[in-house]
């Protein structure tokens, strides 16, 4: 995962899953992107497709938990 400023705010990506977020502070927008992959993760499950989509990014579910 990255966080860094762009412009008036600060934002978080897990390039990986190209899912990203954005907030006033750093820990803000770490903490947007960790809600943000919770739901993109779980969309995923209830799809049956989680397991692939981890597979294809070369990520594992402890890896991005461990963030």
């Amino acid at each position: 995962m990255e966080v860094h400023r762009k412009r008036a705010a600060w934002v978080a990506s897990c390039p990986q899953l190209d899912v990203a977020s954005q907030g006033a502070t750093a820990d803000e927008a770490m903490a947007m992107l960790q809600e943000a992959l919770a739901l993109f993760l779980e969309g995923c499950r209830e799809e049956g497709i989680l397991e692939s989509v981890l597979e294809e990014s070369g990520l594992t579910l402890a890896s991005l938990l461990s963030h």
